[in-house]
């Protein structure tokens, strides 16, 4: 896999890396998960070495590693990814996904990143419901997923909590 030149066929390239390794064929067939993974891993260092501030290409990078079960270089650049675009939604959402499908990795990268993504979330309306479902749905996220929302300001805490009321009770 080769990406153009622009930064735009990049990005696309990279998007369309996370979209085969998270879709319902990659989970079922482990084989061609590592496989793809490994590509998408080329294909991010790629770009990565064209564009070391690309937030993206290191996410998709720490996102093949997970796959390829490559802790330390996961949380490499899964920590540039967030040191380069600290606020930015869409990427703060995909920096805690990775974390929703490997909770093992909520103690082994440092804490600053997935508190930070939290804290980002926790102040939108579509992060909140996503927040509020993780924390339901993984009870051994809820003390970081808690710690991250105790930071905000009390309307964003007010409304988190009433979003996790919403979602449990429609649970039952």
């Amino acid at each position: 896999m080769r990406a153009g030149f622009s930064a735009l066929s990049q990005d696309r390239l990279l998007l369309d890396c996370r979209a085969a390794l998270a879709s319902v064929q990659a989970l079922l067939d482990k084989e061609r998960r590592v496989a793809g993974a490994r590509a998408c891993l080329s294909a991010s260092d790629a770009v990565v070495a064209g564009n070391p501030a690309s937030s993206l290409g290191h996410y998709i990078a720490a996102y093949a590693n997970a796959i390829l079960g490559e802790e330390d270089k996961l949380s490499s650049h899964l920590f540039r990814s967030w040191a380069i675009a600290p606020n930015e939604l869409w990427l703060a959402a995909l920096r805690a996904r990775l974390f929703q499908e490997w909770p093992n990795m909520l103690g082994k990268v440092q804490p600053a990143v997935l508190d930070s993504d939290l804290r980002v979330l926790g102040t939108t309306e579509e992060g909140k419901k996503m927040l509020a479902q993780w924390y339901l749905s993984v009870p051994a996220s809820r003390s970081v997923i808690a710690g991250a929302i105790d930071a905000l300001a009390e309307q964003y805490r007010a409304a988190f909590v009433a979003e996790l009321k919403e979602q449990a009770n429609e649970m039952q």
